[in-house]
């Protein structure tokens, strides 16, 4: 049996997820969808202006790009698709 905690898709995959390691229809989904104090409170986790330490603001510490780079590297026009599509804000584009 394949841990399909350690898949590491966005959740509109899951039923290609779930085809690709010969699962069925699941009876019920546990998901974790959203930050904790913990990724607030630890300052290496770079969450939180309240600490003077690098934003990160990763959740999947093995993703290339951290948030400092990416407003670093990223062109206006790039900032405000992120900001547009992701951030749920109608003012991206000023």
């Amino acid at each position: 049996m394949i841990d399909l905690s350690l898949v590491r898709q966005n959740f509109r995959n899951i039923q290609n997820v779930l085809e690709a390691f010969g699962h069925g229809v699941p009876v019920g989904i546990l998901a974790d969808l959203g930050v904790s104090s913990y990724q607030f409170d630890n300052p290496q986790r770079g969450f939180s202006f309240r600490f003077d330490e690098r934003l990160d603001m990763r959740m999947n510490k093995d993703a290339a790009l951290d948030a400092c780079d990416l407003l670093n590297t990223y062109d206006k026009g790039q900032l405000e698709n992120i900001f547009s599509q992701f951030g749920d804000s109608n003012i991206s584009r000023v």
